[in-house]
Order: structure tokens, then sequence, then C-alpha cells
């Protein structure tokens, strides 16, 4: 009866590894190491401190990415034209060369942002697009967290940085502002943030 019973848990534990390696053979990924993000428009190396909190998640379930694409905010102001430029990508129409698009970001409370990495697509050395994330309390009050503006002129590209910031929901939400240009060459794309748990 023991031999059955270890008999047994060795099929389940070799049909386990078996469809761990063909999910690996699948994706031609090692899950046992950090990754690059590649991606067919952005090819992004992590940064340390984004290696840092991917290792945290596959230790402990510590920390987890948060990424919105531009395409899913809404208009600041009623009457903002703006055009889709594919991969998740926001340009402006006309009003004046320039437009707001807000996106709501919901993270649980207490929980601590750590990096925000800023997607964007700029080809034109005269322009400049952002993304702003900001604590409104719903008096008219804006403060701002944190800020990444696009630095280069050659394309698809991200910008990042470490930040620190502690979740409190009571006193304000979180709303990511993207700044669109009129020039489909010069477009926000989204923004990735890593998040503890604490």
């Amino acid at each position: 009866m023991k031999y059955k019973y270890l008999k047994s848990i060795a099929m389940m534990s070799l049909a386990a590894s078996s469809i761990t390696m063909a999910q690996q053979n699948e994706s031609g990924e090692d899950w046992n190491t950090p990754q690059a993000v590649t991606s067919s428009v952005w090819d992004v190396e992590l940064s340390n401190e984004e290696l840092k909190a991917q290792e945290d998640m596959k230790a402990a379930s510590t920390a987890y990415w948060v990424f919105t694409a531009a395409s899913g905010a809404t208009p600041y102001k009623s009457g903002y034209t703006y055009n889709y430029g594919g991969s998740g990508c926001m340009n402006a129409s006309g009003n004046a060369g320039v437009a707001y698009l807000d996106q709501n970001i919901n993270i649980p409370d207490g929980h601590t942002i750590t990096f925000m990495r800023f997607y964007y697509n700029d080809s034109n050395a005269a322009m400049t697009t952002e993304a702003d994330l900001f604590i409104m309390d719903g008096a008219g009050g804006f403060t701002t967290i944190a800020n990444r503006e696009s630095n280069t002129d050659s394309g698809f590209a991200t910008v990042g940085s470490p930040m620190n910031h502690i979740v409190d929901n009571t006193n304000g939400s979180l709303i990511l502002r993207y700044s669109l240009k009129n020039s489909s060459s010069v477009s926000p794309c989204g923004v990735r943030f890593v998040v503890y748990s604490n």
C-alpha cells in the first residue's frame, strides 16, 4: 500500500514536471531567472530596481506590476479631439496642439509604488510628451507625485526611475495624466509601476 502511494506521488510529480518543461519550451524562457521584457515595439532591459522587484515577486509575492495603456485614459476636458496611434499610444488632433488624458490608477491602500516607467513614441526633436502621477483630493487640489518625460527623438522608447509613494486612498485618488501633442510622431503609450504590498 505504501509503495502504491509513493508511486502515485512520483507519477504526479513527473506529470507536473513535464507540464512545466513543456511550458518553458513553448515560451523559450527559463522561469527561474530574471528576463528582459521584450515586445514587438519595445526591447527594454529591466533596471536593477525592476529586477529586484521581479525577484521579490517570485520569492514572496510581495511585489507586482501595474501596467496601463494611454489608450485606456479619458479626456481631461470636453471638446478634445485625439487619435489612436497603435500600440496603446495616443496623440492630439487640433486642440491648439495639446490635449490631456486622465486615468484612475487603482492600487490598494498601504501599498508602496517604488518605480515608474513611461512608454512613449517620440520621433520629433522639437516636441516631448510626458506622464504625470497626481493625487486628486476631490476639492480641486492636485499634488504631483512623479513625472516622466520623453527624452529621445528616435521613436519608441521608455524612461523610468525609482520613487517611493505609499498609497493613501483616504485622502485622495491616484490620477495618471498623459500630455498629447498634435503630432502622430509624439505619443504617450503607457506607464508601468512596480508596487510592493508590504
